[in-house]
């Protein structure tokens, strides 16, 4: 199987309240144990493309989620 056909190297889309954003499940699940669960545990669905994030603003999502991953990104370079 070829990696870009593998689930796990898809894009996912996150709803958080009114707001889209695009993601990797890789992300995702390397910073919640909840996403890890649900794109790679026993009970996952390897064909969802999209997931609805609730009771969390789209401001804390973001810093959490995005910018802290690629703060992660620059430090390590470095």
């Amino acid at each position: 199987m070829a990696f870009s056909s593998c689930f796990c190297y898809s894009p996912i889309l996150p709803k958080v309240s009114d707001e889209n954003f695009k993601a990797h499940k890789l992300i995702l699940a390397a910073h919640s144990p909840v996403f890890k669960a649900q794109f790679f545990g026993l009970v996952r669905d390897p064909s969802m493309d999209k997931v609805e994030v609730k009771d969390v603003e789209p401001f804390i999502f973001k810093v959490n989620i995005v910018l802290r991953s690629r703060l992660k990104i620059v430090l390590n370079m470095h």
